[in-house]
């Protein structure tokens, strides 16, 4: 039989034991030798199985230990993003629109699970760190690490694949506003992420829109004269590792 229909072999029987509860997030694979007996293929096509399986973000790989299953999807999303805005010729406005909405999405989740004043200590502090910033450079950290952070209040993990998948190249646009953006900018942008917060704590979903609209406007009006995307996708890697971190 050819390998490159048994490796299909491995796929299907990890998801089974995923799919039945065998194994679940951070639990080791059965060894290669025991696959390969189990479903009667060569080592070859197990390990090109694992690969399938560790390149779609389902499990990884680790040196002397064996496979484990991670279920880290984030990055394979972000790299069908990438490919998508460079096959489909996907446009700045695309993507901001795309953002807008994923933004509404999330603050509508926090409003209607109530889980903003658990997150409160988190944001008041990057609120804090704003007001006190003179940095423009900055203010990329302190605006990312204050969208992450509603991101986590919605406490659901779609919203962190699906918000990692935009923020790289999201983010180097803003970086690559940094000269041009004003003190009065700066200012604007400070007071409307405030906005944001407070809206949020009083449960005010008319004005939440109100200050997200504003803010992406202050946002897009900086993207408007930044670089094109096939130049950013060329300076940041076509397949970032997706594992943006957020600092406070």
């Amino acid at each position: 039989m050819n390998s490159h229909k048994e490796y299909t072999k491995v796929v299907d029987y990890i998801y089974r034991l995923v799919k039945n509860g065998s194994l679940r997030k951070g639990d080791s694979l059965p060894a290669e030798r025991k696959i390969a007996e189990d479903l009667s293929i060569g080592r070859n096509s197990v390990r090109e199985g694992l690969r399938v399986l560790e390149n779609i973000g389902l499990t990884e790989s680790r040196l002397g230990s064996g496979n484990y299953i991670t279920a880290d999807f984030t990055s394979t999303i972000t790299q069908i993003f990438e490919v998508m805005i460079m096959v489909e010729n996907v446009s700045k406005d695309d993507i901001c629109q795309f953002r807008r909405q994923v933004d509404r999405c999330i603050c509508l989740s926090i409003i209607e699970n109530g889980t903003i004043r658990k997150y409160a200590p988190r944001l008041e502090k990057i609120l804090l760190a704003m007001a006190e910033n003179k940095s423009r450079s900055k203010l990329v950290d302190l605006d990312q690490a204050f969208h992450y952070c509603l991101m986590e209040a919605a406490e659901n993990k779609m919203w962190h694949a699906i918000y990692q998948a935009i923020s790289t190249l999201y983010r180097h646009w803003i970086a690559s506003t940094d000269d041009r953006i004003s003190s009065a900018t700066l200012y604007a942008v400070n007071t409307v992420h405030r906005a944001i917060y407070q809206t949020l704590l009083n449960n005010d979903w008319d004005h939440c829109i109100e200050a997200l609209n504003r803010h992406n406007a202050i946002i897009e009006q900086n993207l408007s004269h930044t670089k094109t995307i096939d130049i950013l996708l060329d300076e940041i890697g076509t397949f970032p590792s997706g594992k943006g971190d957020v600092h406070e």
